[in-house]
C-alpha cells in the first residue's frame, strides 16, 4: 500500500504545483501534498532500511534425528570455513542414513556444544524473523517489504563422550587410532590372560543364571532342551560381554585419541 500511496501522492504533488492557477488553493494544496509526499517517502525508506512497522519474532525447533558419522565411534565434523580459527563453521552429521551439512551464512551461525548431561544428541534451531506487528502494518508495507529471516542459530548438542573433529583431524583419526590401540595392547599385554578369564567367567555366570531360570519355569526339561538353552544363552552372553568389553576399551582409548587430535589444528 505504501508504494501505491507514494505514486498517488507524487501525482497529486505534481498536479498541485503545475496545474492549479488560483493562488490560495495552489499554495494550500501544494504545501499539503509536499508534506504528505515527504512523510510517505520517509516511511517507505524507514520500512526498507530499518524494518519500520515490523518486530523480531523468535521460534525454536528441536530434533533428535541426529546420528554419528561413524558406526565405530560417535563423532561429528565441525569444520571452520576459510581460516582455521574462523567463527564461520560447517557442521556435518548423519540424519537417518544420509549425511546432513549445516552451512554458514551471513545470517546463519552453527555451533557444536558438548554436554555431560546428555545421553543422546539433539539439534536446536533458533530462528529470529522480521514479522509485521499487526494487520494494519502488513497492509501498509506488505508489498514493499516481505517478512524475512533476521538470524538463524543451529546448535548441535552432543554427549561429552562424542568426538567433535575438523577435516584434518578426521583424516588423521585412523592412524592415531591404530597407534594408540597398539600402545594400549603393549601396556596391557601382561594382563590379557586375566582379562580373557574374567570375560569367560562373565559368560559362564550369565549362562548358569539363564539355565536356572529355564529350569525353574520347566522343572521337567530334557537334556536336549537344556543344551538348547545353554547354546542360546552362551551366544547371547558372548555378544553382550563383547559389547561391554568394546565400550570399556573405547573409554580407555578415546581420551588418548582426543589428546593426540587436539594437537592438530
Amino acid at each position: 500500500m505504501i508504494i501505491i500511496l507514494l505514486v498517488v501522492v507524487a501525482v497529486l504533488f505534481f498536479l498541485s504545483w503545475n496545474l492549479l492557477n488560483k493562488q490560495p488553493i495552489h499554495l494550500i494544496l501544494s504545501s499539503i501534498f509536499t508534506v504528505i509526499l515527504i512523510g510517505t517517502m520517509f516511511l517507505a525508506v524507514a520500512n526498507f532500511k530499518y524494518h519500520y512497522g515490523m518486530h523480531k519474532v523468535s521460534s525454536t525447533e528441536t530434533t533428535t534425528k541426529v546420528a554419528s558419522l561413524s558406526p565405530q565411534m560417535n563423532m561429528v565434523i565441525d569444520q571452520p570455513v576459510g581460516q582455521s580459527n574462523s567463527k564461520d563453521k560447517a557442521i556435518i552429521y548423519k540424519s537417518g542414513s544420509s549425511k546432513k551439512t549445516l552451512k554458514p551464512d551471513t545470517d546463519v551461525t552453527n555451533v557444536v556444544v558438548k554436554s555431560s548431561n546428555l545421553t543422546k544428541p539433539k539439534l536446536v534451531t533458533k530462528t529470529v524473523r522480521w514479522e509485521y506487528k499487526n494487520s494494519f502494518e502488513r497492509f501498509m508495507y506488505g508489498l514493499a517489504q516481505k517478512p524475512s529471516v533476521y538470524h538463524r542459530t543451529n546448535t548441535l548438542y552432543v554427549p561429552k563422550s562424542w568426538l567433535v573433529l575438523n577435516a584434518k583431524q578426521v583424516k588423521a583419526l585412523p592412524t592415531i587410532m591404530k597407534q594408540e590401540q597398539a600402545k594400549i595392547q603393549k601396556e596391557s599385554a601382561s594382563s590379557q590372560a586375566q582379562q580373557q578369564a574374567a570375560l569367560q567367567q562373565k559368560v559362564q555366570s550369565a549362562v548358569q543364571k539363564q539355565l536356572a531360570l529355564a529350569e525353574k519355569e520347566d522343572p521337567n526339561m530334557s537334556s536336549g532342551e537344556k543344551q538348547a538353552v545353554v547354546k542360546q544363552a552362551t551366544a547371547t552372553a558372548k555378544k553382550q560381554v563383547q559389547a561391554e568389553a568394546q565400550q570399556a576399551a573405547l573409554k580407555v582409548l578415546l581420551p588418548r585419541v582426543e589428546k593426540q587430535l587436539a594437537k592438530i589444528k
